[in-house]
Formats: C-alpha cells, structure tokens, sequence
C-alpha cells in the first residue's frame, strides 16, 4: 500500500485489461488492481475495450467462445460494475479511474460522426472517467494480431489505392520493410486469395499505403472523439519495425500529431512495444521528439493484459524519455466525486525519475 513519502512519486499506467473483460487477456480484474499496488502503484486507469456492435468485428477468441456483439455489451456493463466495486474497495491504498478504450471506426457506420456518438453515450451513461482513442484496424482488417493477418491488410491497400503492378524488383532503396532481408514478408506477400508473388515494389508501395491510411484514420478518431489520451500512436508498427517513414507516411503522421494537440489529448508512452520486442516503445522516438516539438504532453501506459505486464519495461524508460528529451510526465486525477459526470482532470507529474529508478 501507498506510504505517506511516496505520495509525490504517484507510479501509474493509464491503460489495462484484465481477462476477465477482454479475452486475449489473463486473470480476474481484482488480480490486476491488486498486482498494480504491489508494485507501488498510486493511480490505475482500467481501459477495458468499449463493446464493438457487428458480428464482422468479433476477435476470434471471442468466435472461439460463440460471442455475439450483444454479449460484448453485457460484458462491458460488467466491466463498469466491477470497475465501480473496486474504486470503492481499494480507494484508501489506490486512486483508480474507469475508462475505456476506443476500437475501431464500425465499417457500417454512415460516418465518424455515428462512432463517435456512439463513444460518448458510452461515456456519458456509465459516467466514465476517460477514454483512451486508439484503433487497431485498418479499413475494417486487423493490424495487430498477427503477421498473416498484417499481411491481409496490405493486400487490401495495394488493390484499394490500386497500386500500378510494376515486374522486378524495385531499384529504390527504402522498399524494405524490416531489416532481416531473407524474411519472405519482405518482398512478397503469400495469401489465399491470389496475392502471392507481389514485386518488393508492390509490397512497399502497399506497406506504406497502410501506415498512411493508419495514421488518417487515427486522426479522424480522435478529431471525432476527443479522447483524454490517445493510445500506442503508432501500433502498425508492430509487425513492421523497421519499415521506412517515407515523406507520405511522414506527413499522415503529422496531420495525426496535429489533430491530437487540437483536441488536447495526452500522448501516451506504451510500453506494451517493449514488452513485445520493439526498441522503442510506442510512439518510436523520432515520433516522439516530433510531437514533443509541437507541444504535446506525454503519459504512461503498460497496456497490462494481465498481473505479469503491471509496470513492464518501466525500467527501459528513462533512456527513452531522456534521449526524446520529454521533462515533464502527465497523469489523470480521479474526478471529484460529486460531479455529475466525471472528468478527470490533469495534473503534471514530475517525480518520475525517482519512481522508474526504483520500479
């Protein structure tokens, strides 16, 4: 529990899951509040994901248990329920926020402006204290789950912005999109449906237009939305580290950046990267130094999806921090509880250093 001189240390993540409520996770949401008090945490925000409404949007896991949307939204009232027990049960060892994390733009959505209505009754009936904005589809594909389905959505750009078919290999010399230059993902891509055999041209010019598409529709989220923080910035980077930032991916990202700043979200550091054997976490530093540049306010996240990632990578932290050159770290505080509505309001957090030195 919390001692009276730790108090201006406050060690926090502003975005979890538990298994209970997200079924790629592990453990029971009372196991990843207590597993963030011991290690020392002083403000949690629970980030469960907010209910997706079309059978096309299920993850397979929740296929694999023959969910419906329906039960998603059952399950997210739990979630608050649960949330709620908590907040009031470990509320003199440990300030918890209960929020939610944003999925993608629905596909059958007449537009953004639906989805967003449809985040903000969600805010608004369970009086949710933030909303962290994230996507994690592309175009209705899913862009983090793994390296087939990865390479699905570039498939999918390459015939939607209809990419000239060029023969050969490309003479350019930022087509790779890793470095390990014997991966067959690099200059082809092998899918069922006729794809297979795509020139490394092909491959980069498509592999680019889906970090493109990525960053515009991040930034039509959270112009839409307005969430408090926007989560893992640059998450298309997971099964393409080491993809080139060409001048159009350079200047999607900038757009994003800008967007984020007018709608005076926090950046969150995510160190769920780290964890998954990126160099950076997410943003990527150059990232970043950029949105640092622009005045852009940074927060912390382990995006724990279970007790195990409570605080993980933290330690890898102040390298980063240090070299991108960010001083001040901001976190949430818990509303006052006698608002209608809760808002949580931001309080910047300088004592960082001294907590990762000790995580």
């Amino acid at each position: 529990s919390s001692s009276s001189s730790n108090k201006s240390l406050m060690p926090f993540s502003l975005h979890s899951h538990s298994g209970q409520f997200c079924k790629h996770g592990e453990k029971s949401l009372e196991e990843c509040v207590v597993a963030s008090i011991n290690a020392r945490f002083e403000v949690l925000g629970l980030s469960e994901h907010m209910p997706r409404y079309h059978e096309s949007e299920l993850y397979s896991e929740e296929e694999d248990l023959g969910m419906c949307p329906q039960d998603l939204r059952v399950q997210f009232e739990e979630y608050v329920t649960e949330a709620r027990r908590l907040q009031e049960k470990y509320r003199d060892t440990i300030h918890i926020l209960v929020g939610m994390e944003t999925e993608k733009l629905c596909v059958q959505c007449d537009c953004v402006g639906s989805f967003a209505e449809k985040v903000a009754k969600l805010k608004e009936t369970y009086a949710l204290d933030y909303v962290v904005g994230a996507i994690h589809h592309v175009d209705g594909i899913p862009i983090d789950f793994d390296e087939e389905t990865f390479q699905r959505a570039v498939y999918h750009c390459l015939k939607a912005a209809k990419i000239e078919k060029v023969e050969g290999p490309s003479t350019t010399s930022d087509v790779n999109t890793n470095t390990n230059t014997s991966s067959k993902s690099n200059s082809s891509l092998n899918i069922a449906d006729g794809s297979s055999d795509l020139s490394s041209k092909e491959v980069a010019d498509a592999t680019e237009e889906l970090f493109v598409r990525y960053f515009t529709q991040l930034g039509e989220l959270v112009e839409a939305c307005k969430p408090d923080i926007v989560g893992h910035f640059d998450l298309i980077r997971l099964f393409r580290p080491s993809q080139p930032f060409t001048d159009r991916i350079w200047n999607s990202v900038h757009e994003c950046v800008e967007k984020c700043i007018s709608s005076n979200c926090l950046f969150e550091i995510n160190t769920s990267a780290l964890r998954k054997g990126l160099a950076d976490p997410y943003p990527h530093r150059d990232i970043a130094k950029y949105i640092l540049s622009k005045g852009g306010r940074f927060t912390l996240g382990d995006d724990a999806h279970k007790p195990a990632h409570v605080a993980i990578c933290y330690d890898k932290l102040i390298d980063f921090i240090d070299c991108v050159g960010i001083k001040h770290l901001y976190v949430l505080k818990p509303a006052n509880a006698s608002e209608a509505i809760a808002t949580a309001e931001v309080l910047e957090q300088t004592k960082w250093r001294e907590w990762l030195l000790n995580m």
